[in-house]
């Protein structure tokens, strides 16, 4: 399965990579070390961590997991996840990182529907 973000409001889309972890979240102006996806521009709330949560294929599915000391929480169809559990991420399911909402979707059929 190759899976993307793709944040609805502005249609935005975000593939998650298939070799190794995806870190989410915001860039950090101190050790100007930024995650594998900024979400920095669609955070007015400044609600992100500067690694909020990551992202990781095993097997065929899609996992997730908020990193540890995260405050403003990390979401999976309105569950809350635990920190550092993670959790498999169905497509179509809306995930909530901060205040800024997504659905991963298949990437084949995100770029079908442009």
């Amino acid at each position: 399965m190759a899976a993307a973000l793709v944040h609805d409001e502005s249609g935005k889309k975000y593939p998650l990579n298939l070799d190794r972890e995806s870190t989410v979240g915001r860039f950090d102006p101190v050790s100007k070390q930024s995650p594998d996806i900024d979400l920095q521009n669609l955070d007015s709330g400044h609600s992100l961590s500067r690694r909020h949560a990551t992202f990781w294929f095993e097997g065929h599915c899609v996992l997730m997991r908020e990193e540890a000391g995260v405050a403003n929480g990390t979401f999976i169809a309105g569950r809350r996840l635990r920190p550092v559990r993670p959790q498999e991420v169905e497509p179509g399911e809306t995930e909530r990182i901060g205040l800024v909402d997504f659905a991963l979707k298949d990437q084949r059929a995100a770029v079908e529907e442009t």
